[in-house]
């Protein structure tokens, strides 16, 4: 599929998921593939508290992209309980830095994410920090929940989005 961006985001495979990488998209590339109606409200509701968090996470001018992924990405499942972000910081930003101000805090606590959007944080800090690479090589195994439910083979990998903020 190809937006107006020119940005082409993979179809998915025979099981839902996303063919394993890393894929640039624009956010309304994401709500035409995750954030609509399907059994419940469940999605265009989250997709809607991921457009607020990254709103903010812009504001706020600490990070570069943020990486989504999880089960609100993986289009077998209709009802995910949340998303799973990692916030790959501009270089030399510091958490910790004893200026962070309360709003940047909240934004980087999972506890206040997962309560107020649903989403699971998770930062990649500083230029010191490991490879953002690395962390999305974690994140593209698909949960051994996920794996056994649908009975599909355990090492599954699956593709994760990538959005520029």
């Amino acid at each position: 599929m190809e937006g107006e961006s020119g940005l082409v985001v993979p179809q998915l495979d025979e099981r839902g998921l996303l063919p394993p990488g890393l894929h640039t998209v624009t956010m309304g590339q994401v709500e035409e593939m995750f954030g609509q109606f399907k059994r419940t409200s469940r999605r265009p509701e989250l997709f809607k508290k991921l457009q607020q968090f990254l709103s903010e996470v812009k504001d706020a001018g600490f990070a570069t992209e943020v990486r989504i992924d999880g089960s609100f990405v993986m289009g077998t499942i209709e009802e995910p309980r949340d998303i799973d972000v990692v916030l790959v910081m501009k270089p030399g930003w510091d958490l910790g830095n004893e200026e962070i101000r309360p709003f940047e805090y909240n934004l980087l606590s999972n506890k206040r994410t997962k309560k107020v959007y649903g989403i699971d944080v998770f930062s990649v800090l500083g230029e010191n920090a490991d490879d953002p690479d690395e962390m999305s090589a974690y994140f593209a195994q698909v949960n051994p929940e996920w794996v056994k439910h649908y009975n599909w083979p355990a090492g599954l990998k699956k593709g994760i989005l990538r959005v520029a903020v």
